[in-house]
């Protein structure tokens, strides 16, 4: 259950989509996207091929409260990434970090190696 400002509490069993608050250069830079098309867009339309797994770890998170740490290939990014998500703020929010892993080979995986 999360408890708003307002003294409005609502249970959350599952997160079905979620919406950007913060985006840095580097995140932008690896989905090739622009700060102002992320911050106050929704997910889902956003990335569409992320796996029910993403939120999983958002709910997890934002919810729960867990510190969740992962690694797997993202197509948006166009790499294998690390995912650490942390709760933050307050129940209801969370953060993804996302590290490319120094030895990921873009071309091996069939894609076009991600800028930076």
């Amino acid at each position: 259950t999360v408890t708003y400002g307002d003294n409005q509490s609502v249970t959350v069993t599952k997160v079905s989509d979620a919406t950007m608050v913060y985006v840095n250069q580097r995140f932008c830079e690896l989905v090739d996207m622009s700060n102002d098309t992320l911050v106050g867009s929704k997910v889902r339309p956003l990335f569409p091929t992320l796996t029910p797994d993403w939120y999983d770890y958002a709910y997890r998170s934002a919810i729960l409260g867990e510190k969740v740490v992962a690694h797997g290939y993202y197509p948006e990014a166009k790499s294998e990434l690390n995912i650490t998500v942390n709760q933050v703020i307050s129940p209801g929010y969370c953060a993804f970090t996302y590290i490319v892993p120094e030895d990921f080979d873009a071309e091996e995986m069939g894609a076009s190696p991600s800028k930076g």
